[in-house]
């Protein structure tokens, strides 16, 4: 299952500024003439993280137990407070997105329509666009949620990905009707052994 990780929470400012004061130049009208920027100014801000507690500091998980929604309503704050000020013209709260799979926890990839029908990206027939790439468990929930019957007889063709993971690099490929994988060091082993499987190699 896909799963949605939030965090890097910012509140996007575009400012417009119409006097020196409004960036915070003031005190040099003796030393200094302005001229206009001749576009807007887009700045971040960071909300103070919930760890901080001023006299003390802790992780976000042990001072909040809703994380992703205490950071969404405290950029709130501060994008309605910001929204009062002369000087700003737009005001944005955003974040960043990451998602995972909950099986094995790596980054979520899916099949494009493109890669679902070339043999060499798709791991089997049964492959469609959306199925995800990372796990056998997430492939199995995904066909599962769609009744693929994979009991019907599957053809030999063997279909071979190398991705690269925190540990090295990961060859997948599906033998006599089983998904099967491998992890090597480095690149160069993995596209060997990727060739090697391509050429009937690995029994049983």
């Amino acid at each position: 299952m896909k799963q949605t990780h939030r965090d890097e929470w910012r509140v996007l400012v575009t400012l417009k500024p119409r006097r020196p004061a409004d960036l915070g130049l003031t005190g040099l009208d003796d030393l200094a003439e302005f001229v206009a920027v001749p576009g807007p100014i887009t700045v971040a801000v960071l909300p103070r993280r919930l760890g901080n507690l001023g006299f003390a500091s802790t992780s976000d998980s042990l001072a909040s137990r809703d994380v992703e929604g205490d950071y969404r309503r405290r950029c709130d704050e501060l994008a309605d407070e910001l929204r009062q000020r002369p000087q700003v013209d737009e005001v944005t709260v955003t974040c960043t997105e990451t998602h995972t799979c909950s099986h094995c926890g790596l980054r979520w990839e899916e099949l494009t329509a493109s890669e679902a029908a070339d043999p060499r990206s798709r791991l089997d027939e049964h492959s469609v666009e959306g199925e995800p790439v990372c796990c056998d468990e997430a492939i199995a929930e995904f066909r599962a949620e769609r009744g693929v019957d994979e009991t019907k007889a599957v053809g030999p063709a063997t279909a071979i990905r190398t991705e690269q993971i925190d540990s090295g690099f990961r060859v997948r490929w599906r033998q006599d009707g089983r998904r099967r994988s491998k992890t090597l060091t480095t690149r160069r082993d993995a596209h060997l052994f990727a060739r090697y499987v391509a050429e009937g190699g690995v029994s049983a």
